[in-house]
C-alpha cells in the first residue's frame, strides 16, 4: 500500500517519514490525531498523515506498535465514502 501512495504522489514519502518519526518520539501528540479505532476494527488505532491518508497501527505491547495498513479513508478502513 505504501509504494502505491508514493507512486500517485511522491510528497507522500517524506510526509509520511515525518509523522512515523512523530508517532516513535511522541506517540500521543496531538498534530498526529492519534484516535482508537470503533466497532469491527476495535482494538486498533490509527495517526494522520494528512486530511486522508491514515497509518492504522495495534500496540504489541507499551512501547511497541505493529503498522497494519496505510492509505486514504477508503483503503484503510475498507468502506467507500458515501457523498
Amino acid at each position: 500500500m505504501y509504494y502505491s501512495l508514493i507512486l500517485i504522489n511522491p510528497k507522500y514519502a517524506q510526509m509520511t517519514a515525518q509523522k512515523v518519526l512523530m508517532f516513535a518520539q511522541r506517540p500521543y501528540d496531538s498534530r498526529l490525531k492519534n484516535h482508537s479505532l470503533q466497532r469491527r476494527m476495535k482494538g486498533k488505532w490509527a495517526f494522520s498523515v494528512d486530511d486522508d491518508v491514515r497509518i492504522i497501527y495495534q500496540w504489541s505491547d507499551k512501547k511497541t506498535a505493529r503498522f497494519l495498513a496505510i492509505g486514504g479513508h477508503e483503503i484503510v478502513y475498507g468502506r467507500k465514502n458515501n457523498k
